[in-house]
């Protein structure tokens, strides 16, 4: 399988957004020693000029514990190579699930570091195949293998621009021709990445610090499904009753203390 994987390291959180110009999206900083390294995403499109950037399915784990929380399709927005910040890219975020992937998730603030992912990119042809990097596996610390260019009028081809920050609608938006035969993203691995994040555990420190001493993943994870009444996340999925309840009793209060909403 490693044949499959066209970049795996591990990256944290600079920021998030949605707009409705964009759609969602999250910046990325690539970890690792980055002197001296030529950007890994170099050899991948990015939106621009009429076509559409690089389609990945990613696969986002906790660096501790190695549990994968989030998978989902993704396009690369932009690359960026900073003095400040160091190499670093933008990716779309597919627009099914309902709330933001990474709207729980502490993002680098001056000195306070963003939260910090494993993440493995496998790369997507047209028609959502893996594309076969045989001989171009890359990591966050190995060099790069140029690929063949691409022929003209490729949508594909690949960019070798400065990045920049483009804007425009998701993975799923700019397709062209798509068969529509693609499985629903699930709910129920945004939930998960949400309540297991260090914000949302501060979160309930503050709003439900009587209940328990200090509040871990764990905790959260099963007061969670108490408030949901389910069995599993997974019911998210199948339970449009707890779905509501989710939206209700955990989404809205939290978004309105991150927010500052009255």
């Amino acid at each position: 399988m490693n044949e499959l994987i066209a970049w795996q390291g591990t990256v944290e959180i600079l920021n998030a957004a949605w707009s409705l110009d964009s759609g969602r999206t999250v910046e990325l900083r690539l970890c690792g020693d980055s002197y001296d390294r030529v950007h890994p995403f170099k050899r991948f499109q990015k939106k621009r000029n009429g076509r559409i950037g690089t389609r990945f399915q990613a696969a986002f784990s906790r660096v501790d514990g190695g549990e994968v929380v989030l998978t989902m399709e993704v396009m690369l927005a932009a690359w960026k190579d900073s003095s400040s910040i160091g190499q670093s890219i933008t990716l779309w975020l597919d627009d099914e699930v309902a709330v933001h992937p990474f709207c729980g998730c502490q993002r680098r603030k001056a000195a306070i570091a963003g939260d910090m992912f494993a993440l493995v990119l496998v790369e997507l042809n047209d028609d959502d195949t893996p594309v076969d990097n045989r001989s171009e596996q890359f990591s966050d610390n190995a060099g790069v293998h140029p690929r063949p260019a691409a022929a003209p009028g490729d949508a594909h081809a690949r960019g070798a621009g400065a990045g920049d920050g483009s804007s425009g609608p998701g993975p799923r938006a700019n397709r062209k021709g798509a068969a529509g035969n693609h499985s629903p993203k699930k709910l129920s691995s945004s939930v998960h990445l949400l309540v297991t994040s260090q914000i949302f555990l501060r979160w309930l420190q503050e709003t439900k610090g009587t209940l328990v001493k200090e509040w871990t993943p764990e905790l959260a994870r099963r007061y969670a499904k108490s408030l949901l009444k389910v069995e599993s996340l997974g019911d998210l999925d199948r339970d449009q009753e707890a779905v509501k309840r989710y939206h209700e009793l955990i989404r809205r209060p939290y978004e309105r203390w991150r927010y500052q909403e009255p």
